[in-house]
């Protein structure tokens, strides 16, 4: 295997090299030797620098190796602790694609209303960064889960006052002060909104909203 760059250092804003998407590239492909080598040696690198956007890179590659090769529920886990990773690193594009390969990987186990959400919170941050090519990919994955379309009466009661703001017109700021709530965790509850209920878009929640009573309503 040629000699790898060096990573950027955490803090200094600087790209990820473009090998780690080399590695992706390979999974795709169906070859997982060459991606495997470049995922272990990142974390290691993660590691060393403290760095959890190379650690969460380094999980996501380890992560999607292991499902290749089919061991679903150790890939599951090294997704999730990429997850973890790119929040804290916050980075929402990186997290998305994470959350887009876990959500794929809980479809295919049968787990499909986790399927489901953890696909709906990657379309949400992709939507929201404007990368429509990934929504369309999330819209794959999503349109692949079968089974019943969930209702109104799954949702928590904390997601139902969100749904309800959110249909009324309310943005994710003016929830979040209405409610006490972070802003990050208005947009958590819409991903779970969306992805519960199968839709979009707030036009599609007031639809919802519109076509029948919901739980804790008259």
């Amino acid at each position: 295997m040629a000699e790898l760059p060096e990573i950027p250092k955490r803090g200094t804003g600087a790209p990820l090299p473009r090998w780690p998407a080399a590695a992706e590239a390979s999974i795709a492909a169906g070859g997982s030797g060459t991606a495997d080598a470049i995922g272990r040696w990142l974390r290691e690198r993660g590691k060393t620098l403290d760095c959890p956007l190379v650690a969460g890179v380094a999980e996501r590659i380890h992560g999607r190796v292991l499902a290749s090769e089919g061991d679903p529920e150790r890939g599951e886990r090294a997704l999730e602790a990429s997850v973890r990773a790119l929040e804290a690193a916050d980075m929402p594009f990186e997290l998305a694609r994470t959350l887009l390969y876990l959500g794929d990987v809980r479809r295919r186990t049968g787990h499909k209303r986790v399927a489901r959400e953890t696909l709906g919170r990657a379309r949400s941050i992709f939507e929201a960064l404007g990368a429509s090519t990934w929504v369309g990919q999330v819209d794959e994955s999503l349109g692949r889960i079968t089974g019943r379309r969930p209702s109104m009466g799954e949702l928590t009661d904390a997601e139902l006052r969100v749904a309800r703001l959110a249909a009324a017109g309310a943005r994710n700021r003016e929830i979040a002060e209405q409610l006490f709530m972070s802003v990050r965790t208005v947009e958590g509850h819409l991903s779970n909104i969306y992805a519960k209920l199968a839709i979009r878009s707030r036009t599609e929640l007031a639809v919802v909203l519109d076509d029948g009573p919901v739980r804790g309503q008259p």
